[in-house]
Formats: C-alpha cells, sequence, structure tokens
C-alpha cells in the first residue's frame, strides 16, 4: 500500500504540474510479473495437466498458458501500473517470455507475434484505466472488475468444455469476446485471428482514452476559473 500511495501521489502531482514525489514502483510490478510467467512457464515444460480432459501433451498450450498468465497478470498490477515506463518495461519482457512458451509448444512466430501484440495492447488499456483513476482504493476495486473480465471468460469456457457430456467444440470467433484472456487464446489456435476478439480492446481503450481527454479538460476549466 505505501508504494501503492505514492504511485499514486506521482499522478495526482503529473496532473496538476507538479513535481512528482517519488519514482514509479516498477520494481514490485517486475517482481510480481516475472514470477507468474515462469511459474507458467514451469507448469508448461513440466507437461502438468491444468484441467481433467487436458491433452496429454500438455506442453503444446504453453503459449496459451502464458498469454493468459500475462492478461491475468496485468489486471493483478493494475493499481501499480500508472506510470509509462512500467508499462514499457513489462510490455518488452513479455515478449521473450512468450518466446520461451511458444518454444516448449512448438508454436509458429506468427501466433507469438499476434498473441503478445494482443498482450500489449491490454498492457496499455489497463495502463489508460489506472491513470484516469487517481484513488488507491479506486484503482483496486478497478483491478477487481479486470480481474473479473480476466478469469471470467475462461473459467466459463472451462465449465462448457469440462462438464459437457459429448466431445464440445470451441468456437474461438465467439469465444474471443469473453474477456481478454479468450481474446488472447484465440490469437493462437485458429488459423487466423478474428476481429472481434481486437474490437473488445479497442472499445475498452477508446472509452478510457475519451473518459482522460474529458476529466483533462474539467480540470484545466476548473484550474482557470480558480
Amino acid at each position: 500500500m505505501p508504494r501503492l500511495r505514492l504511485c499514486c501521489a506521482d499522478m495526482d502531482a503529473n496532473l496538476a504540474g507538479e513535481k512528482p514525489v517519488s519514482a514509479e514502483p516498477y520494481g514490485m510490478a517486475m517482481v510480481v510479473w516475472l514470477a507468474l510467467q515462469m511459474c507458467a512457464l514451469a507448469l508448461s515444460a513440466g507437461r502438468t495437466m491444468l484441467w481433467a480432459r487436458s491433452p496429454r501433451a500438455s506442453e503444446q498450450l504453453g503459449l496459451a498458458v502464458m498469454l493468459v498468465t500475462q492478461i491475468v497478470a496485468a489486471s493483478l498490477l493494475l493499481p501499480l501500473l500508472c506510470g509509462r515506463r512500467t508499462v514499457l518495461i513489462l510490455a518488452a519482457t513479455g515478449w521473450p517470455m512468450a518466446q520461451l512458451a511458444a518454444f516448449v509448444a512448438d508454436a509458429s512466430f506468427h501466433r507469438v507475434i499476434l498473441g503478445e501484440t494482443y498482450v500489449s495492447v491490454w498492457l496499455v488499456v489497463v495502463h489508460v484505466w489506472s491513470r484516469l483513476i487517481s484513488s488507491p482504493p479506486g484503482r483496486l476495486y478497478a483491478s477487481a472488475i479486470a480481474m473479473l473480465l480476466s478469469l471470467g471468460g475462461p473459467v466459463l469456457c472451462y465449465l462448457s468444455v469440462d462438464f459437457a457430456e459429448e466431445a464440445p467444440h470451441v468456437v474461438w470467433v465467439s469465444a474471443g469476446v469473453f474477456g481478454p484472456a479468450m481474446g488472447a487464446i484465440s490469437q493462437v489456435f485458429p488459423e487466423q485471428s478474428h476481429w472481434l476478439a481486437w474490437s473488445e480492446l479497442a472499445i475498452l481503450l477508446l472509452a478510457g482514452v475519451l473518459s482522460s481527454g474529458f476529466e483533462m479538460v474539467i480540470r484545466r476549466a476548473r484550474r482557470y476559473r480558480r
């Protein structure tokens, strides 16, 4: 919480045109970010079956597991992603981790580009909303909502797949709209990516940018009135 408050204080100082009071807490974000990805990589390399009907060669899901882990980690770290440098560092370190996961899963580099670009855009979306919400409690609530969006889709897909009487077929065109995690997964398995998964990120990003611009106009109007 102290680092979170410092980060929020820096954000408020920047909006007010004052000098920031502390550095970005990218160290804590990096530790959590890399630790979660290392756990995901270890699970894939160890051929851990994540559900009852998981394929025996579960390492083939390594890239999908890594992308979902990165989406969830970004949602979890929303309160710490108010700084641009933190987002850039996390995005830059996510690419080599995805490449390692693709090596384990024997996935093509084309799928790595699609999936990791999707994750990078999600990081930008989380960053925009983190800057828009100035209060620490508000950022925590936003992180909880982002986690719900990220985990809700995979949980629903798991329930429909694992408890189905017959072998189910996941339609990735429609599954991509059930949260950013499912959107990232949809970039890995089909022969081509689908615009529905990207449209969800575009809507969230556009809403955040417009809300941020509207808030900036209100702040400047109040400053001129004083």
